[in-house]
This record gives structure tokens, sequence and C-alpha cells, in this order.
């Protein structure tokens, strides 16, 4: 693919590339000159359907564009070159406006390259004054610049006798022209020629067709009338014999699979009651445990420093679990056992925490907690964050400040703000 590049990169590589001019494509048979610009000759090839620009770069590099299907290519050709044919190879075309483009080229001949199609942007830039050089390991592999008062503004001029020429011999040509009276007539009578040829061919066989049938019907009906009564009689035997046989079969074979049926759902019904008295576990019977106020646990060698405030309604008992955020497993710090409507009051170890809460109305201990009727929520801060420092200002002129929470559980003028969460969620005790 033709690509553009800065001035100051120009590294040649091989590529393998397939996009290239169809093989034999600037053959000149029968060319026909169309316009002359400077020193550049715009020639017409009327067996390609396309025209081209030819001239000399360095005096021995023969440089050809070549405008076929309205696409642009560049052909490269010397006597002492000596490529393999097939191989791909990258140039790099510095044109007349001064733009640098990277262009594939494919080995035609040994001695000649065909590029892939140039874009219409690098077209666009062959219209300019500079110098027209094709670069190879950075050194110059062709160059062009005309000879005094021929500069390469005249190659622009060339592209477009070029195209104009492609317009005028080609497309102009290739117009279909209406097709005459005669050619229409002409037409219409061998169309009816047809029509009736294939009408005769349908008549006859139709005719055909009811001919066989006649002659088929005529054959059933002789051999009717000479058929032996007896051999009609024993015919008729043998059928009924063969339909008993096939009524009694299926009977046989009817009530066998009635049995295996029978067999099979009774087996069905075995495996089904085997399986729910497997299924059958004992519910666990859950028994009332007294419910008090204070710390339920406290993970050993850490001190209660900060204060921890807790405000219950009047309608459930609560358990608030905090968990320290720091914890890489989601485990208990403190647990407490609040009451309804009390307040409780604790101090709880520095560091930040989340909080949940389970609550409901009758307590069957730790592991069961208020049974299948609990609730769970996770406390959230008034500004949606789940996380509550409990922190100790350094000492300063001998005393320091401690920052601990409160928690309002919907009571009248509660300040308690949460978000409702599944058990699966709520924190365990590791050791439970």
């Amino acid at each position: 693919m033709a690509a553009k590049f800065p001035l100051n990169f120009a590294i040649v590589v091989l590529l393998y590339s397939t996009t290239i001019l169809p093989a034999g494509a600037v053959k000149e048979i029968t060319n026909r000159v169309y316009a002359k610009v400077g020193n550049l000759q715009i020639t017409h090839h009327p067996d390609l359907q396309s025209c081209s620009i030819s001239f000399l770069m360095n005096g021995t590099t023969s440089a050809l564009f070549h405008y076929r299907n309205k696409l642009m290519y560049l052909e490269l050709s010397r006597p002492e070159w000596a490529f393999k044919v097939g191989d791909k190879m990258e140039l790099m075309l510095t044109s007349p406006k001064g733009n640098l483009w990277s262009i594939d080229f494919k080995v035609q001949f040994p001695n000649k390259l065909t590029s892939e199609v140039l874009p219409e942007e690098l077209v666009s830039s062959l219209y300019g004054s500079s110098p027209f050089r094709i670069t190879y390991n950075q050194q110059d592999f062709a160059y062009w610049h005309g000879s005094k008062g021929d500069e390469t503004t005249l190659l622009g001029e060339a592209i477009d006798r070029l195209k104009e020429c492609y317009q005028e011999r080609i497309e102009k040509k290739s117009v279909t022209k209406p097709p005459t009276l005669e050619k229409v007539e002409s037409s219409t009578e061998y169309y009816l020629k047809q029509k009736q040829k294939i009408e005769d061919l349908l008549a006859k066989s139709q005719e055909r067709d009811e001919q066989i049938a006649r002659h088929q019907q005529e054959r059933e009906e002789r051999n009717k009338a000479t058929k032996p009564a007896a051999v009609v009689d024993n015919i008729s035997e043998d059928f009924r014999r063969q339909q008993k046989d096939f009524d009694e079969q299926s009977k046989t074979d009817g009530t066998k699979a009635a049995a295996k049926a029978a067999d099979l759902e009774k087996q069905l019904a075995e495996i089904k009651a085997r399986t729910e008295a497997k299924m059958v576990v004992a519910k666990p019977e859950l028994k009332p445990v007294k419910f008090y106020t204070g710390v339920l646990k406290r993970k050993k060698g850490r001190e209660g420093i900060a204060p921890f405030k807790i405000e219950t309604p009047e309608d459930r008992d609560y358990m608030v679990t905090l968990v320290n955020v720091t914890d890489k497993i989601n485990t208990e710090a403190v647990v407490l056992t609040i009451t309804r409507k009390s307040e409780f009051t604790t101090k709880i170890p520095l560091g930040t925490y989340r909080i949940y809460a389970a609550y409901g109305q009758t307590w069957y201990g730790k592991k069961n907690r208020f049974g299948p009727e609990t609730v769970y929520a996770q406390q959230l801060r008034p500004d949606g964050s789940e996380e509550f420092e409990f922190s100790k200002d350094p000492p300063k002129n001998g005393k320091s400040i401690t920052h601990g929470h409160s928690l309002r559980f919907k009571v009248s003028d509660g300040n308690s703000k949460s978000k409702t969460i599944g058990g699966g969620e709520f924190p365990d005790d590791e050791d439970d």
C-alpha cells in the first residue's frame, strides 16, 4: 500500500504484496500517440482500453504512468536490471510537490517493475516543480527533472491530457448505441419463431402422454378380463391370512410393550421414593436464648479507645458487628448485642471499620441469630460511604481528642443510614 512519509524518512525493504498491474497490462500493441506535452508522450492503447505517459529518467530508466479503469500505475524498466520474476519490493518516491511516498512494486519481468495502484492523493502530488526522485536503500534509483525549459511542471499537464485521452478514446467509445429498427424487427421475428417451435413441442408431448394413458388403460382391462377367478380368490385369501398374522403380531407386541412400560413406571417410582427419603433432612429445632445488652465478642490484643454509642427502637433487638477494613478476610473484630429501646456505649480499638447490623424479634444465639426472620443490613455514613474511622489526634498541650461514632436505629430522630444485604454477605466469625 502506498504510504506518505516525512521527507527525512527513506527506508527501502522487501515487501510481499499482491496488488500489482495484471500481467501483460503494459504491452504496446497497435499503440497510437494521442498527444505530447514537452518531451512527455501520451499514448493510447486500444487493445488494453488504456492510456499512458512515457519518459526517460537518468537517461537509461524508462518510466511509464499507465491509466486504466480510472486507476494509475507506475512502471519502471532498465535493460541492465536482472530481478527475480515475482519478487516484491518497496521503493521511496519523492514527488514533484516534495512529498515522500512508499510504493510497493512487483517484478513483472527481470528488467521491469510494476507498482501497485497509486492513490489519488499521490497522483495529485505529481503536479509540482521539484525533482521527481525514486530511491532504493537511501540511494537514487531513478531521477528526472526534465531538460531546461521542460521542468517537471509539465508532468501535471501530461496527467491532465492522460485523463482526457482515457475519457475521449475509452469512455465515449464504450457508450452503447441504441439498436436500429431493423435489428428490433429481426429480433421480434426470431422470438416469434422460437415461441412457435416451443408450442409445437408441447403439443406433441401432450399428445404422446394421452396415447400412453390410453394404452395403459386398455392393457389393464384385457388383463382383468382374461385372469381366472381361482387366481383372484387365491390372491384374496393370501391377503387375508397376511393381514390376520399382522394383527396378531401387533397385539402381542403391544402387550409386551405395555408390560415393559408398567415395569419401568414401577422402577421409576421406587427410585423417586428412595431419592426423596434421602433428601428429607430434619430441620434443627431453634430454641430461644436470653438476649442482653453488651459485648458479645472482641478480638484479643486490641484495647478499646474510641467511643461508640448505639440507640435502638422499641420494636426489635440488634446485633451489631464491626469489621476492620485492613483484614484480608471479612471477619468480626467487635460484636455487640443491644436490646430494644435502649442505649449502649462502649469503646472500640482505633482503626477503620465497616459496620453491619442484624435485627429481629427472638434471639436464638450467635450462630442462628434471630432465626429465619433475621434482617441484615450494612450501615452507611451520611455521604453514602461504607467506612467508619475511629481515631485519636496527636497530643496537644498534654491533651488529645478521640473521635468515635454514634448510631441511632430508626428512633424518632435517628441518624442511621443503611442498605439491605443478604445473609451470605454478613460477616461470620472465622472460628464459628
